[in-house]
C-alpha cells in the first residue's frame, strides 16, 4: 500500500541544493529523507497490532534516488529480495484488509473487459463474498502514522537540509 506525502518549501531547498556536486547534493538529501522517513516507520511500528512481531520487524526505511526524483519507502522489502520467514509479506493485508478463505483470488475470474473496468475491486468483493469468503479490516497503521508525524517528519528533513547545506557553505 502506498501513502504518499510531499515536501512543501522543497523547491527553496532544491535550489539551494543544485549549488552543489550532484554526488554531494544526493549524499545530503538522501540522509535527511531518512531521518525523515525513521519518524514515521517509529510511529507505525507503534500503530501495529501485531501478535508475532514479524509485521513490527519487518516495517524498514529504503531510500532510493532516480535522477531528481529521491523517493522513501516505508515497509517491508520487495518480495523478490525478501528471505523465507525473515518479513511479513503480508504487511499490506494486516494494513488495508483482505479476505480469508481458501485460494485467494483463484476461483474469482474476471473477464477482461471486467478486469479493466473502474468496478473490477467492487466485482471481485461482491463475487468473493458470494463464495462464502470474510472480509477482515485493516488496521490502517501506515496511514495513520504518517497523518500523525507526517509534518513532524517534514521538518526533520527541511531541518537537516539547512544544517547540511550551512555546514558545506561554511567549510
Amino acid at each position: 500500500m502506498a501513502v504518499m506525502a510531499q515536501l512543501k518549501g522543497g523547491k527553496q531547498l532544491a535550489q539551494s541544493l543544485r549549488e552543489f556536486p550532484k554526488k554531494i547534493r544526493n549524499k545530503y538529501a538522501r540522509a535527511a529523507l531518512r531521518k525523515g522517513a525513521t519518524v514515521i516507520k517509529k510511529q507505525a511500528k507503534a500503530n501495529v497490532n501485531s501478535i508475532t512481531g514479524k509485521t513490527v520487524r519487518s516495517i524498514k526505511v529504503r531510500v532510493k534516488v532516480r535522477g531528481a526524483t529521491l523517493t522513501a519507502m516505508i515497509g517491508p522489502k520487495p518480495l523478490k529480495v525478501m528471505g523465507k520467514g525473515k518479513d511479513a509479506f503480508y504487511m499490506d493485508w494486516e494494513d488495508v484488509g483482505h479476505f480469508t478463505g481458501q485460494g485467494g483470488r483463484h476461483g474469482v475470474r474476471l473477464s477482461r473487459g471486467e478486469s479493466r473496468s473502474a468496478d473490477r475491486d467492487f466485482i471481485f468483493q461482491s463475487r468473493s463474498i458470494a463464495k462464502g469468503r470474510k472480509w477482515v479490516g485493516g488496521t490502517f497503521f501506515m496511514e495513520r502514522a504518517l497523518a500523525s508525524k507526517g509534518g513532524e517528519a517534514a521538518t526533520v528533513v527541511t531541518d537537516d537540509l539547512k544544517k547540511s547545506i550551512e555546514a558545506t557553505k561554511l567549510n
